[in-house]
């Protein structure tokens, strides 16, 4: 019997040090043991126009620069949610293309990339059955998002 139990918790726990989560979903708590690089996520980049051409019925886009402060305060926190979270996540670095402007709150609802801009960065805009659902920029807002 305490064999048994020895070997239930020895596997447990190889599976969480063996884990790329560092992103507790049962709690939602983030834990800093390790560090992400932009490079992590290459796979999950996406230009500006494939915003809405997204095959997945509900994700996020983060909009973010490598050279942004706030960005940068939780960039370790976006990526793991995006390699763990419930909700798939996409990026889109900075460039010309991206549109900023004030009101983002009229956006909700956009269905197409002529409809949506974000504030600046870092943004997280939340889209459902290819319609705009959220569009919140700042970091702390963010991060309040991805810890619920």
């Amino acid at each position: 019997m305490n064999q048994s139990i020895a070997t239930i918790f020895f596997v447990i726990a190889s599976l969480a040090l063996t884990s790329d989560c560092r992103f507790c979903s049962a709690d939602k708590t983030y834990n800093k043991l390790g560090t992400y690089d932009y490079a992590d996520i290459d796979n999950k980049k996406i230009a500006w126009q494939d915003v809405f051409a997204i095959e997945v019925h509900h994700y996020y886009v983060y909009f973010y620069s490598p050279y942004c402060g706030h960005c940068q305060s939780i960039k370790d926190l976006v990526i793991n949610y995006s390699v763990c979270g419930e909700i798939p996540m996409f990026f889109v670095e900075a460039n010309n293309e991206v549109v900023t402007s004030k009101d983002t709150h009229l956006t909700i609802g956009a269905t197409s990339i002529e409809q949506l801009w974000i504030l600046g960065y870092p943004s997280l805009v939340e889209i459902e059955s290819g319609v705009v659902i959220a569009n919140i920029a700042g970091a702390n807002a963010i991060q309040e998002i991805l810890l619920i």
